[in-house]
């Protein structure tokens, strides 16, 4: 019985270099994001339609004659992204992109930091929780990416 509260224990409090990489990994992604800007790939201009769309008193979700009319590009996505998209936009429009990336940081972070629990629960080892969380946040796409 005893140990088993020392191992419940062990996992309370992440470790400072976990948290360290967290925030080396937001400093970098932030330093990339003032100096490039949001990075723009060839579908985003149709996601940032289909946003525009739902600010669009919800156009984006009128109904759809089929054959009376060309089909809107975004008809067969889910609106996921593009409701972040759209609540950014909210918040402010002129530098939308910013607010996304940010939030989307938060959410890598929020995932590194869960797949390190997650991975320290599994393998029972900080130190292999700790390179899976370093392997995550460093991938160059990812990490260089400041749309990722």
């Amino acid at each position: 019985m005893r140990s088993q509260q020392s191992t419940g224990s062990r996992f309370e409090s992440a470790p400072r270099s976990l948290l360290y990489l967290l925030l080396g990994a937001a400093i970098i992604k932030i330093s990339v994001l003032l100096i490039n800007g949001a990075s723009i790939f060839p579908d985003s201009r149709k996601y940032v339609a289909y946003a525009d769309a739902i600010l669009d008193a919800g156009r984006a979700f009128a109904p759809v004659v089929w054959g009376a009319e060309a089909v809107p590009p975004f008809i067969f996505r889910f609106p996921g992204y593009p409701f972040i998209l759209a609540g950014a936009k909210l918040v402010t429009a002129a530098h939308y992109t910013f607010v996304v990336v940010i939030f989307q940081s938060v959410l890598n972070g929020a995932a590194a930091y869960l797949i390190f629990r997650v991975t320290e629960r599994l393998l029972q080892s900080r130190a292999a929780a700790l390179l899976v969380a370093v392997l995550l946040r460093v991938d160059a796409v990812g990490q260089f990416n400041p749309a990722g």
